[in-house]
């Protein structure tokens, strides 16, 4: 025989699923704000990438605006969210929902073209990156990708593109009869930085390729891991809001 009756079990389920509601939200508005810091991560890093590797990799930097878009949007809906339990509100709650599902699917539609530009990265890195050393870097209209390629470099302690040899014969070698830029040097103030030697003492021998490469995979990365985690939370505030909202009618 049962302890409790019917209404005070089901009263107990309602209870519970407004605090159920309460702390999934809570959980919201932080998977929002974590969104928010890796779309400015994303954004931040992605500015010399998308300056020296040219539009091909644009779509990196909207990821990162999308991601800070929804990261708002997602803090906003936790609170309504909380609203709309608390206050036991049907409308509330059925904005939340309608705009949690929505948010869900476009989450869901980015999510596979991080996935389409994860499986073509490398391709881009590779066609693009040698390109603009040998061609843009140091021409009289390169200021902004020579900024670029020098913060890579200096950021992965790295010289051209595959090795520094990819400056021999460039556009910079052309007007500077330079071998590589003084980014390349360990010390730029040493006096052997001086742009003809070439040993690894003086310079780094290694090719910025590979760490580029590597860098665009670690933020797809931790895209899909952020997205995984907050598309499951997400989904069951959109359940837990749907069953409170049909008890509330």
């Amino acid at each position: 025989m049962d302890d409790y009756p019917t209404g005070v079990r089901l009263s107990k389920i309602y209870a519970f699923m407004k605090y159920a509601m309460v702390f999934i939200n809570a959980g919201i508005i932080i998977c929002g704000s974590v969104l928010i810091g890796l779309g400015v991560w994303i954004k931040h890093g992605g500015n010399s990438f998308v300056t020296t590797l040219g539009s091909h990799s644009v779509y990196f930097l909207h990821v990162g605006l999308f991601c800070i878009a929804a990261g708002v949007i997602m803090i906003v809906l936790g609170f309504l969210g909380c609203c709309g339990a608390v206050k036991e509100s049907r409308f509330l709650l059925l904005i939340f929902l309608l705009i949690m599902l929505g948010l869900f699917i476009c989450e869901m539609a980015a999510a596979v073209l991080v996935l389409a530009f994860a499986d073509v990265s490398d391709s881009i890195v590779k066609d693009k990156g040698l390109e603009s050393i040998k061609e843009k870097y140091g021409s009289d209209s390169s200021g902004l990708m020579n900024e670029s390629w020098d913060s890579i470099m200096k950021e992965f302690k790295c010289c051209g593109f595959f090795s520094y040899q990819d400056f021999i014969n460039s556009t910079f070698s052309t007007k500077t009869g330079l071998n590589y830029p003084k980014t390349c040097c360990k010390d730029p103030a040493l006096s052997e930085c001086d742009g003809v030697t070439t040993s690894n003492q003086v310079i780094y021998t290694e090719g910025c390729s590979s760490a580029m490469i590597q860098a665009v995979r670690k933020h797809s990365t931790a895209i899909g891991i952020a997205a995984a985690v907050i598309t499951g939370w997400e989904l069951s505030s959109i359940l837990v809001a749907l069953m409170l909202f049909v008890r509330l009618g």
